[in-house]
């Protein structure tokens, strides 16, 4: 099982928007269920590095958050991505593996291209109607893969 929270706790500054943002396995939440992060921003990332892989039988991906020291590394093999979740210090390349996971790749889209969905939705009632649309275009690419 993989998840996206995003939640609707929006805090405004600087032209952009931080919130509750945070995926859940079946065991763990990363990088925790308090964390906040850039969300559009960090899913337009994520579904970029996703559709990079989305036809390849085989091919490694990164998913970065913004705010903070965390990445999930992820290798597409098949229908399948085994997932990777770090921390990294002052080096980025000197990652720690927290925990790891494996799940369909399908999955992995489809809860990216979810927590979009749910994202515009919330943007759209809170009254932030171009960001509601930038968050409906990141799901909308990934409507329009075929696996």
């Amino acid at each position: 099982m993989f998840e996206i929270i995003c939640g609707n706790d929006f805090s405004f500054g600087g032209g952009t928007f931080t919130c509750t943002f945070y995926c859940r396995t079946e065991t763990d939440a990363f990088p925790d269920a308090a964390w906040t992060d850039v969300a559009a921003t960090v899913l337009d990332w994520w579904a970029d590095a996703l559709l990079a892989v989305a036809n390849r039988e085989r091919a490694g991906f990164r998913l970065l958050f913004e705010d903070g020291p965390f990445r999930i590394d992820g290798v597409k093999t098949g229908e399948r991505a085994a997932l990777s979740f770090c921390r990294w210090g002052g080096d980025f390349s000197s990652a720690r593996t927290l925990f790891t996971a494996e799940v369909p790749f399908a999955e992995l889209l489809e809860a990216v291209r979810k927590a979009a969905l749910r994202l515009c939705s919330a943007l759209f009632l809170a009254g932030y109607g171009e960001d509601a649309r930038r968050a409906r275009a990141i799901s909308a690419r990934l409507e329009r893969v075929q696996l």
